[in-house]
């Protein structure tokens, strides 16, 4: 499965969401799926349910409303982080299910309104919307990559693929890695290689999306981070073509 986006269902009528799910409709199939969701606690069984049908996800966006360091999911908050990297992420044990269903190197948009960004400062970014990032990163674990928003999202950004993933509006736990609190670049490097490793050895009669992922990285707030995947990414398929020829 490519991809899976993850509409919230309110108890009210939501112009926002509900617009977005009715244009859609449930998506085409085996590349791109569309559901809906009431609560955080139904979103792993969901989710499962579409993995076992299409096979693990590669990238699963959730919209839902949001705010910095937090984003909703039909009733509840799904996913809260504060300013401080010691607490724990809110519902961690849900991410925990997710991973199940996800490929080792998948993408998560958190696809609120500004999940990462700081409102009083148009696309800058605020330490819970990095922590969130981060923390839910770590739950996934493997080589996952985690994406939050840096403005407010509606249905224009939407079109029959998804998200447009507009340049300007996402920031990657792997650029998070590089500017927060927790200052740590071994965990930043670690997660890089590890990242690079799997996307280079990916099966071949797996799909892969190169020029997706390429861009998607690069949009990451200019982070060294970024740069560093992109040319490690491709020195690795250079070596690799050269072993072929």
């Amino acid at each position: 499965m490519h991809k899976l986006l993850v509409i919230g269902v309110k108890s009210k009528t939501d112009d926002v969401l509900d617009g977005v799910a009715s244009a859609l409709g449930s998506g085409n199939g085996m590349d791109f799926c569309v559901r809906r969701c009431a609560s955080p606690g139904e979103l792993p069984e969901l989710v499962a349910t579409v993995a076992k049908q299409y096979g693990q996800i590669e990238v699963l966006e959730l919209f839902d409303h949001g705010d910095r360091g937090l984003i909703r999911m039909g009733k509840g908050d799904l996913f809260k982080s504060d300013d401080d990297p010691s607490t724990p992420l809110l519902n961690w044990e849900i991410a925990r299910k997710l991973s199940c269903s996800l490929s080792r190197v998948a993408h998560v948009r958190l696809l609120g309104c500004d999940t990462t960004g700081a409102k009083k400062s148009p696309l800058a970014y605020g330490d819970e919307g990095r922590l969130l990032l981060l923390k839910l990163q770590q739950e996934l674990q493997a080589e996952r990559v985690v994406f939050g928003t840096l403005a407010e999202i509606d249905a224009g950004r939407f079109d029959e693929n998804g998200f447009t993933s507009d340049i300007a509006l996402l920031y990657s736990s792997l650029a998070a890695l590089d500017f927060s609190p927790l200052k740590d670049l071994s965990l930043r490097d670690k997660s890089i290689e590890k990242y690079i490793t799997n996307y280079s050895n990916r099966p071949s009669d797996r799909p892969c999306l190169p020029r997706t992922r390429l861009r998607e990285q690069l949009r990451i707030a200019g982070s060294r981070a970024a740069l560093a995947l992109i040319h490690c990414i491709k020195e690795c398929r250079s070596k690799r073509s050269e072993s072929r020829g």
